[in-house]
């Protein structure tokens, strides 16, 4: 049986910040494949080498040695435009902080990656109603941001994540500005994602709980992967 190719790889990616004394090894020969199809999460504490594992797979960043390869191109030997090109047609990016555009409502902040891309006006309705869909709020396409709720807001920056078809999802922190039960609706449309579209998505969390949800646990400590294991929740889908 053929092994599919995973969508992202690190192959010992190591990344230090600051010089002398100020030197911080971030990350430290990191070997880690995502692939197609996957539900994994990044956990560790504060300082563990979370976000710098996050920006390497998310083609925000380049290894300082090793090797980073997202969709089978090797990211650190692309110009900043071409990393550029490569994230935008390969990842969608669910942040904590939702970033969405308070000037508009839910149904333009989703239509605006089509906008960016030039996607004919016909075509980016229906994308963007499918994607209001997929989140379950396609009644709440003409509200602002502040006037939903963390969790809708959250679900239409999804949405927007969504809107463009990517292969991959990379979502940092997500559930982490929400409540416990909202988390778990949440976490919910990713899994709908996941097992319906076979979107692939890396989450990185602090929360154990929201962790053991998805199907494949990466731990860090102090920049380095100490364990990549299956959880509960693959196991069950198995």
């Amino acid at each position: 049986m053929t092994t599919a190719s995973p969508i992202v790889a690190l192959r010992m990616a190591s990344k230090t910040y600051g010089r002398g004394n100020a030197r911080v090894e971030a990350l430290k020969s990191a070997t880690v494949s995502i692939q197609p199809g996957e539900f994994a999460a990044i956990v560790g504490a504060s300082g563990s080498g979370k976000s710098t594992m996050l920006n390497l797979l998310g083609c925000l960043d380049v290894p300082c040695s090793g090797s980073c390869l997202l969709a089978g191109v090797e990211t650190a030997s692309l110009a900043v435009d071409q990393r550029s090109r490569l994230r935008r047609d390969t990842i969608g990016f669910v942040f904590q902080g939702y970033q969405l555009l308070e000037r508009m409502d839910a149904w333009r902040n989703v239509e605006l990656p089509l906008i960016y891309r030039g996607v004919p006006p016909p075509e980016r309705g229906r994308r963007v109603e499918r994607a209001l869909d997929a989140v379950g709020l396609i009644d709440r396409a003409r509200h602002r941001p502040g006037a939903m709720s963390g969790g809708q807001q959250q679900r239409i920056a999804i949405a927007r994540a969504i809107v463009s078809e990517p292969p991959l999802l990379i979502a940092d922190e997500p559930t982490g500005a929400v409540d416990a039960a909202t988390g778990d609706d949440i976490i919910d449309v990713f899994h709908t994602l996941n097992r319906t579209q076979n979107t692939t998505v890396v989450l990185v969390t602090h929360d154990e709980r929201i962790a053991h949800r998805c199907g494949r646990m990466i731990r860090l400590v102090d920049g380095r992967i100490v364990s990549d294991t299956p959880t509960d929740a693959r196991r069950d889908a198995g």
